[in-house]
């Protein structure tokens, strides 16, 4: 592996309990974040490449195509204050990687993204339309579940019968409340773009950009038995 992210967790939670295996158990994922490289200065207004590598003892290497793209997830958050970092990631880690580790698993993001319109609307459009309904979360849950036609033009959202209620519906309240903020992205895939947007003049010299890359991987054979996750963090600094 190449350069060492400047901030790194390792958060290998064990998501399902405990496992009564008696075998060799489940290793956790390791990950690194090879683009930005480690001390990249901020760059405001601008486009920045990024490229995440997954290495798994069970699962395999994302550079063999062994790892689901879709399930390798990079949020970008904004922060105006460095100081902030600490308890930013701590928040990060308990209330968005669960929900983002499932949304990857179940295929949201083959026809959504955060922001842009993919083949559905951006989840930043749904929060947008549905934040502020009486009755938005279990409507669009019973969207997801059963499916969906008219209601962003003729794009059909296809039934997912085999999804939990309770589950969709957390996932569902997640969404309208992360997705409108301007400050906080998300995409899946081991590599991608994502764009600062802040005016310079706007932000101190202590603004960062924190990158938390994730992937939580498959468990013992591909059961999600003993099932882990790794978030690794990286923080571009202002000039």
């Amino acid at each position: 592996m190449g350069n060492k992210p400047l901030i790194s967790i390792a958060l290998c939670l064990l998501v399902l309990g405990t496992s009564s295996w008696f075998g060799q158990g489940n290793t956790a994922p390791r990950i690194e974040i090879l683009r930005p490289l480690e001390n990249t200065k901020l760059r405001w207004n601008a486009s920045i490449p990024y490229a995440i590598e997954i290495v798994d003892r069970e699962d395999g290497n994302s550079e063999y195509g062994e790892i689901p793209a879709n399930e390798v997830i990079l949020a970008v958050k904004y922060l105006p204050d460095s100081a902030k970092v600490g308890s930013y990631l701590v928040h990060h880690a308990k209330d968005n990687s669960d929900v983002l580790s499932w949304m990857g698993r179940s295929n949201c993001f083959s026809c959504h993204t955060a922001k842009d319109k993919l083949i559905g609307p951006s989840f930043e459009q749904i929060a947008h339309k549905y934040g502020q309904k009486r009755g938005a979360i279990e409507d669009l849950a019973q969207k997801i579940i059963h499916g969906s036609t008219g209601t962003w033009g003729d794009q059909i959202m296809p039934a997912q019968p085999d999804l939990d209620m309770a589950r969709v519906e957390e996932v569902v309240t997640w969404i309208l409340d992360k997705s409108a903020i301007p400050d906080f992205d998300y995409f899946s895939g081991t590599q991608g773009v994502f764009k600062t947007t802040k005016n310079q003049k706007e932000a101190s010299g202590k603004a960062v950009y924190v990158l938390s890359a994730q992937y939580m991987d498959h468990g013992i054979n591909g059961t999600f038995r003993d099932a882990k996750r790794t978030v690794e963090s990286m923080v571009l600094a202002s000039e």
